[in-house]
């Protein structure tokens, strides 16, 4: 089955008389599951492709798909709800509210859509990402590395059908980068978590169990394995 299928998706601007095709008519589809790294150069597209399957854009043209849901069929307010519930974000600024503590910031998804805790899952989350000892501390008493470990338990706490992630190891450097990694492919094997995974890092993107490329807004057409 696949979670996430997009139909000649397109997105064009505008500077001035000029039209910019960032997006050329992708073809994508990922399988349940599955871990899927889009590897592309700076300008190469890969943030507009993010933002449209994460419904943070309005495409041009073209479908996505996402759990047989067409998320641009959605009004602006549902869509917002869908993303909250089936769309986890991870990306390289971390984006944690500096007020509140990591295990403030984790379940502040399932707050702000007034959902229930699976207490059983949530520490199976914590334990899977090594976060038990930081539950408490502030944004600013992390490192880097855990910084990014608490984005990733948060986009997963409300049990998202796909976890897209933007560069999520832009801000790291090299040992700290693999860690995170590692746990990104930990989480697809632990918890079957499917992932698509934007990257301009072809070493990165080894991790993953596909891997198409993106250059000057056109995605390449690769097969499942």
């Amino acid at each position: 089955m696949y979670i996430l299928e997009t139909h000649d998706l397109c997105k064009t601007y505008h500077q001035g008389q000029h039209p910019v095709h960032a997006l050329i008519k992708a073809n994508i589809q990922v399988k349940t599951g599955e871990f899927v790294s889009i590897v592309g150069r700076s300008g190469s597209g890969k943030s507009t492709l993010l933002h449209l399957l994460g419904g943070l854009d309005q495409p041009t043209a073209g479908q996505v798909f996402i759990n047989s849901q067409d998320l641009y069929a959605l009004s602006s307010d549902e869509r917002s709800i869908f993303r909250r519930r089936e769309i986890g974000f991870v990306f390289q600024n971390y984006n944690l509210l500096p007020m509140l503590t990591v295990r403030e910031n984790i379940h502040l998804p399932l707050d702000l859509d007034g959902a229930p805790y699976d207490t059983e899952y949530l520490d199976q989350v914590y334990q899977l990402l090594g976060l038990n000892e930081l539950k408490h501390r502030l944004p600013s008493e992390l490192s880097g590395g855990q910084a990014q470990r608490v984005a990733i338990a948060r986009a997963l706490a409300a049990k998202p059908s796909i976890l897209l992630a933007d560069e999520p190891t832009g801000n790291l450097d090299s040992r700290t980068s693999q860690d995170v990694l590692a746990l990104l492919a930990r989480t697809r094997r632990n918890l079957g978590q499917t992932i698509l995974m934007i990257t301009h890092n072809e070493a990165a993107a080894q991790l993953a169990d596909r891997i198409l490329h993106i250059e000057d807004g056109q995605v390449e057409v690769a097969a499942h394995v």
